[in-house]
């Protein structure tokens, strides 16, 4: 592997918010992704994160921390590289960092770092009304002005890496899908099982949620009451902390488990017992859905949407089985059929599986993410990138 400079070890810093005792998926992502690439030969990688005071602290391999500084840029003195991950309300309310954009111009003019990436998880809100259309031009504006500080830009689902290349400013852009952010505990699912006195003949299936607004409730309820009314035994996993509860909704003959806030590898004991995983998303199944990745890494069958936001890949995989954002009955149907087709689910899950361990694991994502920040040109990883997915 070559470094930034030609001389090894390569010293990378992953930049986001620290987030300390809450849920926020970036942040383990960012964990998730820091541990994938120190097992890349002569990689070095910190976290450099945002503290609730509005400070930055530096968190080295073996978890120690600097003290906090108040300067974004200072602590990025010196590295190979800088990724910062990006949504546009981590760093401000409402959205509103104007620093990062002057941080990062400071950072490249200065020369105090090497190569400087954007990593979009999500780019700007939608303008669906007036106040979302003021938040949306400011975010727009924000996003663009950081890019101008970059040399690279990555965005986690393939529609979004082609709207953030059409920005003023953007430098090279390229999709870099996410991984999971839960332990892989296939190997728990009999136990698992067990514990929660499962029938053999038991159809498990599973939702995932943190109560944020994304996820369509009544499509879940939809397909399992659907699926119960076929005589079937049918459990659903209503997983997630923050996850609104559907005990008023399900059929009775439904047995709802809703555990509510889990440990990462209790939570994917859970998930490893299920059948079936139901992802009815308002703008469709895409790589930036880190509850999707888990399903696929443990190997479930996924009955998911289709929409503005999937990403060709899932499309053309055949991987998953997807259903149009708008088709409720369609999703119960193709989860009715799923459910009675033990040879079908086996080797949907497989073929999950399978994409996952060649697209979204995290080994994979790190050897991307470094293969564009170490490129010669960006010309040649694009050409690379192409050969890459030939071979796969």
């Amino acid at each position: 592997m070559k470094s930034f400079q030609g001389l090894a070890p390569v010293r990378l810093a992953l930049c986001c918010r620290q987030s300390e005792g809450e849920i926020d998926g970036i942040r383990d992502y960012t964990a998730h992704l820091g541990d994938a690439l120190r097992r890349i030969d002569g990689v070095a990688v910190d976290l450099y994160m945002r503290t609730q005071a509005g400070g930055w602290v530096t968190e080295s391999s073996d978890g120690r921390r600097t003290k906090e500084t108040s300067s974004f840029e200072s602590g990025l003195k010196g590295y190979d590289a800088v990724v910062v991950q990006y949504n546009p309300f981590m760093y401000g309310r409402w959205g509103f960092a104007p620093w990062l954009p002057l941080g990062l111009w400071h950072l490249r003019r200065t020369k105090l770092c090497g190569r400087i990436a954007v990593m979009v998880h999500e780019p700007y809100v939608p303008m669906v009304n007036w106040r979302w259309t003021l938040m949306g031009m400011w975010q727009r504006f924000q996003l663009a002005a950081s890019l101008w500080g970059a040399h690279v830009a990555f965005a986690s689902i393939q529609a979004w890496s082609e709207s953030v290349a059409r920005l003023p400013f953007a430098p090279p852009t390229f999709h870099l899908p996410v991984g999971s952010n839960l332990p892989d505990a296939r190997a728990a699912r009999r136990d698992e099982r067990a514990r929660l006195q499962l029938g053999d003949d038991a159809l498990v299936a599973a939702a995932f949620s943190t109560g944020v607004a994304g996820r369509v409730v009544s499509y879940v309820v939809s397909a399992v009451n659907a699926i119960a009314r076929t005589g079937r035994e049918v459990i659903l996993l209503n997983l997630g902390a923050g996850a609104p509860s559907l005990c008023e909704s399900i059929a009775k003959e439904v047995r709802l488990l809703e555990p509510g806030r889990l440990p990462s590898n209790r939570l994917a004991e859970k998930l490893a017992t299920a059948d079936l995983f139901l992802a009815p998303f308002v703008d469709g199944v895409s790589s930036r859905r880190t509850t999707v990745m888990a399903a696929l890494q443990h190997g479930v069958a996924v009955v998911g949407t289709r929409g503005s936001l999937t990403d060709e890949l899932f499309i053309s995989s055949r991987s998953l089985k997807l259903v149009g954002v708008d088709d409720e009955a369609g999703f119960a149907a193709a989860a009715v059929r799923l459910a009675s087709n033990s040879d079908e689910r086996a080797r949907l899950g497989g073929a999950g599986r399978k994409l996952y361990e060649h697209r979204f694991d995290w080994p994979i994502v790190a050897r991307e993410l470094v293969r564009y920040l170490t490129a010669e040109s960006h010309e040649q990883a694009a050409v690379d990138g192409v050969a890459l997915e030939t071979l796969r």
